[in-house]
């Protein structure tokens, strides 16, 4: 559905219908090349059958950087190893992450972005990773213990150093 406001199209979005199928359907003598692209990847992507969630925490999208500074069995922090991950999802227990490679470290500083705030930093073991289908690993695993925030990876050198919280 549309209405036209001096001459110009306006949409009018219903919160029932999905994404794709809001966007304007244009008429062939207006043929839209790029609209219909767009409409068809959205289609695509959409759920064919509703998901049960399994989980017992809610996970919440979050596709922002995060440092992961890899920490050794004898609780030694590798700043030198230090690499950026991209988010997947966040939830309470612990996170999922997007690498062009596999981690290869088990337990994990991870340190998330807070917008405006300082960031956090909690210890992590990763307990996973797979092969995506667009050709990036996903890894994730469990958060074990809150941490003063790492602002640099070379605050301190053992997980000791790091005020508890």
């Amino acid at each position: 559905m549309s209405r036209t406001i001096a001459g110009e199209w306006q949409p009018t979005v219903d919160p029932n219908m999905s994404l794709a199928a809001s966007l304007p359907v244009i008429s062939p003598a207006g043929h839209d090349p790029i609209g219909e692209r767009v409409q068809a990847a959205l289609v695509g992507v959409q759920p064919t059958r509703e998901v049960v969630e399994r989980r017992r925490e809610s996970r919440h999208p979050f596709p922002y950087p995060v440092r992961i500074t890899p920490v050794t069995t004898k609780g030694r922090l590798m700043p030198e190893l230090s690499l950026f991950v991209l988010g997947k999802h966040l939830s309470r227990l612990g996170m999922d992450f997007y690498h062009l490679e596999p981690v290869p470290h088990r337990r994990v500083i991870a340190t998330l972005p807070c917008g405006a705030s300082p960031s956090v930093s909690m210890l992590m073991d990763l307990t996973w990773c797979r092969f995506g289908a667009h050709r990036w690993y996903e890894n994730g695993g469990k958060f074990v213990q809150a941490l003063r925030t790492l602002t640099e990876p070379t605050d301190a050198e053992t997980l000791g150093e790091l005020t508890l919280l």
